[in-house]
């Protein structure tokens, strides 16, 4: 497999291809395979082998066999070096790889199915990071010091309690008995005075040094936060002026986002009105726009039906145009056809209507003209067929071969029968002749000649009854001669009566004898044409007469509504200026309402706007123009934001200044000698500002600190000084001590004080451990909430779009659970109540926020991990996915095509593969 990419590598197969196999390989190529991994069984062994680049740059091999631990070397610069995959890893243990950088979807429910219960602690720990895995163990460790520190001293540690009662009394009674014993010397009370002025010395120098220290830690916190106190005393002056109190006491904050949003509709209605208002006086050149508007207006509604009508009135027109100019040409067209059919008629449509020529005119005029037709045509057959029959005649004449006056076939049987005689003796004749001289040649030619004979014979007998067959058609071609002779007188007997009728109607259409008959149908059809069409050319200016009332009517009532527009109509002469010019009044009224419309916005805009905007305006400036007004509220609340934002900043720096105040070294530093401390924080707060007043610069304030240091070590110096004296007394007084009673005394004395010193010590062990293990909690899990999951809050709030806002943990830190922070400031205390998506979304930004926390960038493998994430949130999870990229390489297994879409349309420069079976391919 291989090159891979050094960014995202995803890696497509359907269910079963080898996917988990290939991420178990992964999983366990920095530690080795356990036994127990979820692998194939192998064949022999396990082995894997390949090559890495570390973060140097510099190529490494590795190799992992069975269950060994993997084997790596150098392939460039010097490789006998030494190198190991925990080097490589960072000292990354396997637990904490497989549950941070090998993400399925096992790893992103509470627990994993293949972490056991036991592992719930470890599992927290790893996800949390930080020495998790001890602070988890505090509270127990704490509880379990805590109870053998009560067995020993109860709660307060008090000497007559539990077990130190048994050492406490007998100490008791031993200083009794030595404080009486030491009474009785002198000396001893010489020395004791001495001690007591030596320990009222140390009390006066260690109150002095403690007076001291506390000024030294006041100073100190000063100085942590002088500048923040600068800044906050300049913003207390910029605070401090009229106009600053004004504007933050009375200036209507909640208006400003309302009068930004109206700003935004004044300014398009200001807008769309001077528009308007430019284009309609554009549109009346040297007129008066007012009137013209007022003109327009009040016959709106006139001109408004208008046009609607007005490109129908003006079709109208044209067309009664159009129609009556088609009248007159046709008129003429007419008239040149009459002259073409007859000039006799002069253009006269009388002398064509009177002719009759009806359907039954036409009728009869057909069936005579048909049946001429018809006669001639089978005249004329007739003496076709009579031609052909001549022809035909001479020729079966020929093949019969008759002569004129003797019987046909008489001669040529006699003259073929002579011939055929003849040529059979001749053939006879000579076989015999030859046969005397050669008796199969003679045999062979008589038998020939016999041959001849026969054919002859045959021939002739054909011939005789081909001229028979002949004879007998010639016998009928001239009966039907004769036949077709009778029918062609008969023809010419019909056709006589039939030619007279059609000279009839020669005559009645003015046409001349030699016309055929076709010509006279064809005329008789165009004088019916013609008389029809003279008959829709009257109807048709009929139609015009009543169109051309109507269009009169409709003109005079445009007239009309033009002279009352007189102020804007254009002066018109004819009818098209008079229709261009009410399209340009419908545009002037379009223009017109528009303005009336815009003004009425703005007006509607300005209605709203004028009680907002006044505010702090003096009696008699109210009605300012609203353009200015707007822009003197705004200018305010430009004002008004930068002071709001200053007084945050002022009440942020004092935050910070108290917080670090409140502290118990804070309050401590402010305690009076009497032992009070500085309670409440306005006390705190001003107590600090006295101290920072009274230095006018830091460098002032470092002088004091370093003089203030310099005391205090010298009061050190000067306290140890009397507290070896002190100690000098004590031995002085213990070594005049010396009487037996003294001495019994203080032998009891030591011998409780030996056997209590052992549990005085292991309690103060144990409540010194519980203590400082409750801190230690109690500063963990302020760390976690405030440093170690803020990156995970931040990219949960990136997975959810904002619905979360935080990410914290649980309040049993051993519990693998975490709590979320909603966007309203409620808190989900489990994960339990989350959606299946969110839970997976919750955890897969811990184990993000992790990846990115450990130094080391090394392989991620997500297998399948996002099939519950719809669009939106897969959207949000490939942007995290190609930031990660640029750091670390991230395999992507999965089987679901959406998710390859997704990555392939939000994240450039992926890698593919297909795993199939077990092989892979790009």
């Amino acid at each position: 497999l291989g090159p891979l990419a050094t960014g995202l590598v995803l890696i497509g197969g359907r269910n079963r291809a080898g996917k988990s196999t290939f991420m178990q390989i992964l999983r366990y190529l920095g530690f080795g395979f356990p036994r127990s991994a979820t692998l194939p069984p192998a064949r022999e062994k396990h082995e894997v082998e390949g090559e890495m680049t570390l973060e140097t740059g510099e190529d490494c091999h590795f190799r992992l066999q069975g269950h060994s631990e993997p084997v790596v070397s150098y392939l460039s610069g010097d490789r006998s070096r030494t190198l190991s995959m925990q080097q490589v890893y960072g000292g990354l243990d396997p637990f904490t790889y497989q549950q941070v950088f090998t993400v399925s979807l096992d790893e992103l429910q509470r627990l994993p199915g293949e972490a056991a219960r036991s592992e719930e602690e470890r599992l927290q720990a790893v996800l949390l990071g930080a020495g998790f895995a001890e602070i988890a163990r505090l509270p127990q460790l704490e509880d379990e010091y805590r109870k053998q520190a009560m067995e020993i001293g109860g709660k307060y540690g008090k000497p007559d309690v539990h077990r130190f009662k048994e050492y406490f009394q007998p100490i008791r009674n031993g200083v009794e008995e030595r404080e009486q014993a030491l009474r009785q010397v002198d000396e001893y009370q010489r020395k004791k005075e001495e001690k007591k002025e030596c320990a009222k010395k140390i009390k006066d120098c260690s109150g002095e040094l403690a007076a001291l220290k506390r000024k030294i830690d006041r100073l100190d916190l000063l100085k942590s936060n002088y500048e923040g106190y600068e800044r906050f005393s300049q913003l207390e002056l910029r605070l401090a002026t009229a106009e600053a109190e004004t504007l933050l006491s009375s200036f209507p904050a909640e208006r400003l986002p309302k009068v930004e949003r109206l700003r935004e509709r004044y300014e398009e209605a200001l807008g769309e009105y001077r528009e308007n208002r430019d284009r309609f006086e554009e549109a009346i050149p040297g007129g008066d726009p007012a009137a013209a508007s007022k003109v327009l207006l009040r016959e709106k509604e006139e001109l408004r039906r208008l046009g609607l009508r007005l490109s129908g009135l003006r079709e109208r027109v044209r067309n009664y145009r159009d129609q009556q100019s088609r009248w007159e040409e046709e008129e003429k067209e007419l008239k040149i056809e009459m002259d073409q059919v007859n000039e006799a008629w002069q253009g006269d449509f009388g002398r064509v209507l009177v002719l009759k020529t009806d359907s039954l005119e036409e009728a009869e005029l057909s069936w005579r003209l048909e049946a001429y037709r018809k006669a001639r045509q089978e005249l004329e057959n007739c003496e076709r067929d009579l031609a052909g029959q001549e022809g035909v005649i001479a020729r079966l004449a020929e093949l019969a071969g008759g002569r004129k006056g003797a019987a046909p076939g008489e001669r040529p049987v006699v003259a073929a029968l002579n011939r055929n005689v003849a040529l059979t003796i001749l053939f006879l004749l000579a076989g015999a002749g030859l046969f005397m001289f050669h008796q199969l040649l003679g045999i062979g030619v008589f038998a020939a000649g016999l041959i001849l004979m026969a054919f002859l014979l045959l021939r002739d007998a054909f011939h005789r009854r081909e001229e028979e067959f002949y004879s007998r058609q010639l016998l009928e071609e001239r009966r039907r001669h004769l036949a077709i002779q009778e029918r062609k007188v008969a023809l010419k007997q019909e056709l006589a009566p039939l030619a007279a009728e059609v000279n009839k109607y020669r005559q009645l259409l003015d046409l001349p004898e030699e016309a055929p008959p076709e010509v006279i149908t064809g005329y008789f059809r165009r004088v019916q044409e013609l008389k029809r069409a003279i008959g829709r050319w009257r109807a048709t200016g009929e139609r015009l007469a009543e169109t051309r009332c109507q269009v009169e009517a409709d003109l005079e009532e445009l007239r009309a509504l033009a002279s009352r527009l007189a102020p804007v109509f254009p002066a018109f002469t004819g009818e098209d200026e008079l229709f261009a010019g009410f399209e340009e009044t419908l545009r002037l009224l379009e223009l017109a309402e528009k303005l009336e419309a815009s003004a009425g916005r703005k007006r509607a805009v300005e209605e709203e706007l004028r009680p907002l905007l006044a505010w702090d305006a003096p009696a008699g400036e109210g009605d300012l123009p609203v353009a200015e007004a707007l822009a003197g509220f705004l200018r305010q609340g430009e004002k008004y934001k930068e002071l709001a934002g200053f007084r945050s900043e002022y009440e942020l720096i004092k935050r910070q200044i108290l917080q670090s105040l409140k502290t118990d070294r804070g309050r401590k530093a402010w305690q009076d000698p009497a032992g009070a401390a500085v309670t409440g924080d306005d006390e705190l707060f001003t107590a600090f500002t006295r101290l920072a007043q009274a230095y006018t610069s830091r460098q002032e304030l470092e002088r004091e600190y370093e003089r203030a240091q310099a005391a205090a070590t010298e009061l050190e110096r000067q306290l140890e000084a009397l507290k070896e004296e002190e100690r000098r007394l004590q031995a002085e007084l213990e070594t005049l001590a010396t009487t037996e009673r003294l001495e019994k005394a203080q032998q009891q004395i030591d011998r409780a004080r030996a056997g209590m010193r052992p549990l005085a010590e292991k309690y103060a062990v144990y409540s010194a451990a519980a203590f400082f293990l409750a801190k230690m909690r109690e500063n963990f899990l302020e760390r976690a909430r405030d440093t170690l999951l803020k990156d995970a809050g931040k990219i949960f709030a990136h997975l959810t779009g904002g619905r979360y806002q935080q990410v914290l943990p649980p309040d049993d830190l051993k519990k693998a659970d975490f709590k979320a922070v909603m966007d309203d400031g409620s808190v989900a205390e489990t994960t339990e109540i989350l959606s299946r998506a969110t839970q997976e979304q919750l955890f897969l930004a811990v184990r993000l926020s992790r990846i990115k926390e450990i130094p080391v960038p090394l392989p991620v493998i997500l297998d399948d991990s996002l099939v519950n994430f719809d669009r939106r949130h897969l959207e949000r999870t490939m942007e995290l996915l190609k930031e990660l990229s640029g750091t670390h390489q991230i395999f992507v297994l999965t089987c679901h095509p959406h998710l390859v879409e997704t990555m392939e349309a939000e994240i450039p420069g992926v890698q593919y593969w297909r795993l199939e079976e077990g092989k892979f391919s790009p």
